[in-house]
């Protein structure tokens, strides 16, 4: 099975020269990637939203209440995917939760594979940090295919 922190992926004839290894790279985010963060949700949401805004919005990245991961290809951030901590129950047990949001890949590096690659990437650490159960609402159609296509 391949390494999924790192990844080498295919070029891909509509998207850029990702990087001279073209390898895209998996991380944890925290406080420091609040900018990139940031800047990524306002391109998801095709809108700008200040940092204090999304500060408040996602907590600081407080991990009692969210959880952040981006792609990177030559150094630069061109994805990002968040879970929102929160607590289930069903009927007597209690379930440690992520409410996925904030999925967003550039454009141009959307026909590369960084999608299922930073997706198993948090899967497998919100797992490792005692996440039990991650669950989304896919309002977009093509999202909803993607998640299909991988098993989901």
């Amino acid at each position: 099975m391949p390494d999924l922190d790192t990844c080498s992926i295919p070029e891909s004839p509509a998207g850029p020269q990702v990087d001279p290894n073209n390898q895209v790279r998996i991380r944890r985010a925290g406080p420091d990637d609040l900018p990139e963060l940031a800047r990524l949700i306002g391109l998801g949401d095709g809108r700008t939203y200040s940092l204090p805004a999304v500060e408040r919005a996602i907590a600081r990245l407080d991990p009692k209440s969210y959880l952040a991961w981006l792609a990177f290809s030559g150094g630069r951030a061109i994805g990002s995917s968040m879970l929102e901590v929160r607590t289930l129950q069903w009927a007597e047990q209690q379930y440690r939760a992520g409410y996925w949001t904030n999925l967003f890949v550039l454009p141009e590096f959307r026909a590369m594979n960084v999608y299922p690659l930073l997706a198993l990437t948090m899967f497998r650490e919100a797992a490792n940090d005692g996440i039990e159960v991650v669950y989304a609402a896919a309002r977009r159609p093509g999202v909803a295919r993607a998640h299909l296509a991988m098993g989901m």
